[in-house]
């Protein structure tokens, strides 16, 4: 399995990182253009189409601390499509969301199929915004039979909100 970190510069949480090496995993990491609404989505779809090569991908955003042993439940874990919660505005579980978040999760290069599926869509290559990629991504792997595993507990979520 393969850590890739996406991060805009200046964004990046100083725990990140060292959680995920003391798990015992080295972070690829992708430097994302803010000033291009595109660029997460692109880098995303590059790995998707290749990730029957590239094997298992997860991904732990900037601003997203991973617990220890979490990465680990995404190596053992057999599901195709997993994640952690975190903690928004509100907690997870009061968010109403019905995919994961692509803070905390992991894909299987067993699905590489309905993951090219969901690039060659409509959808994905009209998706106004970041933000609105995970989304896209649960609900058309959901749409497809293929729901996201949540594991147990939840990891540490840096991002600050507006009050």
């Amino acid at each position: 399995m393969r850590v890739v970190l996406p991060y805009v510069e200046g964004m990046l949480n100083h725990r990140v990182i060292p959680a995920i090496r003391r798990q015992h995993y080295e972070p690829i990491m992708w430097e994302i253009n803010p000033e291009d609404p595109h660029h997460y989505r692109n880098l995303l779809g590059s790995w998707f189409e290749a990730i029957s090569v590239l094997g298992d991908l997860a991904i732990v955003e900037h601003d997203v601390e991973s617990r220890t042993g979490f990465l680990h439940t995404f190596e053992e874990c057999p599901e195709p499509y997993c994640f952690h919660a975190y903690h928004f505005a509100q907690s997870f579980d009061d968010s109403g969301l019905d995919y994961a978040p692509l803070g905390h999760t992991r894909f299987r290069a067993t699905i590489q199929a309905e993951l090219t599926s969901l690039i060659e869509s409509e959808r994905w290559r009209t998706t106004p915004h970041y933000g609105d990629l995970d989304g896209i991504i649960g609900h058309h792997l959901g749409e497809l039979g293929i729901g996201p595993h949540r594991h147990e507990g939840d990891v540490i979520h840096h991002h600050k909100y507006d009050d």
